[in-house]
């Protein structure tokens, strides 16, 4: 791909993305940002990738010791089984930072997610923002990451 069509798809990629961040968060009242950075290396000694992290996060069979697996507790955060959000990362030299925006029936119990997280992954810090807190310039993005994404989940997806 050349420079100008991946500078084309990057802002194309933000314009998007930032739409989507923004009716997200005005139409749901109970909305969730966990604001998750990773050491760059310690990330990629755990996971092969961010949807590798996620997948492992929201479906997999791992269980907290008479709790749910994942896959239970993360469709037991709404009524329907069926959570809609996005997760947004940037990767740089130094770290790894993933935004996901979940859209729940229920407040999350804050230290079960830690607990899941370090299953999957031992270091990390952890920052839970309810809809009210949700500032729109942390999803900006940064500048010099070497790699920057954003997906869908749920049934929002377009």
């Amino acid at each position: 791909m050349r420079k100008t069509t991946r500078l084309i798809k990057k802002i194309l990629d933000e314009y998007n993305s930032e739409k989507i961040i923004t009716e997200n968060l005005s139409k749901n009242k109970n909305s969730v940002i966990l604001n998750l950075t990773f050491d760059f290396d310690t990330f990629y000694k755990y996971n092969l990738s961010v949807s590798n992290f996620f997948k492992k996060l929201t479906n997999n069979k791992n269980s907290l010791a008479g709790r749910y697996n994942n896959r239970e507790w993360w469709g037991s955060l709404s009524m329907d089984g069926k959570n809609d959000g996005f997760y947004r990362y940037n990767i740089t030299q130094e770290f790894v930072r993933i935004i996901i925006f979940i859209s729940t029936d229920s407040k999350i119990n804050e230290l079960e997610l830690k607990f899941r997280i370090k299953k999957i992954i031992p270091n990390f810090k952890l920052q839970v923002l309810e809809n009210s807190d949700i500032n729109l310039n942390e999803f900006l993005g940064d500048v010099f990451s070497l790699e920057s994404g954003f997906s869908v989940f749920g049934d929002n997806r377009s």
